[in-house]
């Protein structure tokens, strides 16, 4: 679970807002600017979070093999 802390953290570090200005912007390339920030951070949260927490918590409680954390989805006799 540390690692999907430090995921999570990773996550956290890139900003979408984007805040170093070396121009003037229009409202509209400004607005342009953000959603394309929103729409890169959307994908990297789609293609890197969520695979990297699947495996994390796939190799953390794959051998556990009983009870609740039990990854099998086998039923217990």
């Amino acid at each position: 679970m540390i690692q999907i802390k430090k995921l999570c953290e990773d996550l956290e570090r890139n900003c979408i807002y984007f805040d170093n200005y070396d121009k003037i912007f229009t409202v509209d390339q400004f607005i342009q600017v953000h959603k394309n920030n929103i729409s890169s951070m959307k994908n990297l949260t789609r293609e890197t979070l969520e695979d990297n927490i699947k495996s994390t918590i796939e190799n953390g409680l794959g051998n556990v093999g009983k009870g609740w954390f039990n990854l099998n989805g086998e039923k217990e006799s």
